[in-house]
């Protein structure tokens, strides 16, 4: 967990992760391998599971402890439990159908991000962190969304690309090449730009 949780010290420890793990990133050469990051650099393995009924209100979960989770059963129609081993990634099953790749790549982030802030709140809980609704409050939420957008979107990268895309491309045009350069939504990307005051 980092000592001082706020936005300057969550992008610079994504400059630090981002130098250090895959450096070619910090110039905006490529997109940043997330799975590669949480699966081979933190230990995380990543599985897919209906997590949800409808598959939209819960897209991720981190799971610090072996223990139980609910996942959503299709072929009953019903929640049901399932075992669950701790340092695992669960993301929704339907984020690997078409088109979603910037969502999926979020999600991940996400909950790398959880597992380096918050690791230690989590295993300190008496609770399999996955079933504790009340353990992931808003302001846990926010951080993790800031330092998942800083490690996918490098802040130096994205003002470079920023700055080379803005005479060939203006307004939705400009948010999709950045979007699809970086491999994340167009939301994500807008909300990093608005968030720097770059649009």
């Amino acid at each position: 967990m980092l000592g001082v949780c706020n936005y300057r010290t969550m992008e610079a420890k994504a400059r630090q992760i981002i130098s250090q793990y895959c450096p070619d990133c910090m110039f905006g050469q490529k997109a940043v391998p997330i799975e590669q990051l949480a699966e081979k650099v933190y230990g995380l393995e990543i599985e897919y599971q209906h997590i949800t009924k409808n598959g939209d209100r819960v897209l991720g979960k981190l799971i610090c402890k072996d223990g139980l989770t609910t996942y959503y059963d299709k072929e009953l129609s019903q929640y049901a439990f399932m075992r669950v081993n701790a340092k695992t990634i669960l993301v929704e099953a339907r984020l690997m159908e078409g088109g979603q790749n910037g969502r999926y790549r979020f999600t991940v982030a996400h909950e790398l991000a959880h597992w380096i802030l918050h690791k230690e709140i989590i295993e300190q809980s008496n609770k399999e962190a996955a079933l504790d609704e009340s353990l992931h409050d808003e302001k846990m939420e926010q951080q993790a969304d800031y330092l998942a957008s800083a490690i996918l979107m490098p802040l130096g990268s994205v003002k470079r690309h920023f700055h080379s895309l803005y005479g060939k491309y203006s307004g939705d045009a400009l948010i999709c090449a950045l979007a699809e350069h970086f491999g994340v939504s167009k939301q994500a990307m807008q909300i990093r730009l608005k968030s720097h005051n770059l649009i």
